[in-house]
């Protein structure tokens, strides 16, 4: 579990971010952080995730994304997301 990280990529003024939120902070194992990245901060994440945000990911040691899913998602999609990756 602790060779991944949670990043939920949202942006400002995003009221699907909140949204998304409200949906995944209730699934995180015990001891687990969710990180929020703004990409409207960051060219490259605005790129490839301008018009996907909110965007659920699973991260690995070397921040490579093993799994994301951009919204909508249903909690299932994340808890399977989370199971499928160890957590």
């Amino acid at each position: 579990m602790a060779a991944y990280q949670l990043v939920l990529y949202t942006g400002t003024l995003c009221h699907l971010c909140d949204q998304a939120k409200a949906l995944v902070y209730p699934l995180l194992p015990v001891g687990v952080t969710l990180n929020l990245v703004n990409i409207d901060t960051d060219t490259e994440l605005k790129a490839r995730y301008g018009f996907s945000i909110p965007v659920f990911a699973v991260l690995d040691v070397n921040g490579v994304t093993v799994a994301a899913k951009g919204w909508p998602f249903t909690q299932g999609q994340i808890k399977r997301m989370l199971a499928d990756t160890g957590f």
